[in-house]
């Protein structure tokens, strides 16, 4: 089974240095949005705050297969600016 690693380039640079074993490019695909969901979940602020998540997919030999390029816009709703002012 093939094995894909996935680098985060968001200034901090994390290299994916033990990757994981998947069927194919297309499970790295689903893996690589499960893995983004979980990265802004986890370090919300961080990446809400930053505004952007570039994910670099690459496979054992180091040769880019594909990326994932999140765009984060945060809009507070009318209810929220509202309270803020009361």
């Amino acid at each position: 089974m093939p094995r894909f690693y996935f680098h985060i380039e968001d200034g901090s640079g994390i290299v994916d240095d033990l990757g994981m074993e998947l069927s194919g490019i297309a499970a790295a695909k689903c893996e690589a949005l499960r893995y983004a969901s979980r990265l802004i979940c986890d370090e919300a602020e961080r990446f809400w705050d930053a505004g952007e998540l570039q994910m670099t997919i690459a496979d054992e030999k180091g040769l880019t297969l594909f990326s994932l390029a999140l765009s984060l816009t945060a809009v507070d709703a009318p209810a929220i600016q509202m309270s803020q002012r009361a």
